[in-house]
């Protein structure tokens, strides 16, 4: 983090370019290719993988309302809902609900 805050602002955000000072300090290291190439975002596996068929075995004990309470996180009644659609509907579900 020091290190970090002494670093001129040039070398902290150039334009878009994220990362800027981890990319130049790995371009020997890595491909090109990779060291160029544009920011792609992690997409998390959307909910309706997880009812399709090939699902996950574990997914229902997860949901389950013991283990949603044992939690402490969730509202098992707002998940159930959710966990409803879901399971109900495949092309009406979006990834916003």
């Amino acid at each position: 983090m020091t290190l970090a805050a002494h670093l001129p602002p040039s070398h902290k955000l150039c334009v878009l370019d994220e990362k800027h000072v981890l990319k130049r300090l790995a371009a020997p290291l890595l491909p090109r290719s990779i060291v160029s190439r544009t920011k792609q975002p992690y997409r998390a596996p959307d909910a309706l993988s997880f009812v399709m068929p090939g699902a996950p075995d574990w997914i229902e004990d997860a949901l389950s309302e013991p283990a949603l309470k044992a939690s402490g996180v969730f509202e098992p009644a707002l998940v159930r809902q959710l966990w409803s659609k879901c399971k109900q509907s495949s092309s009406q579900f979006s990834n916003a609900d």
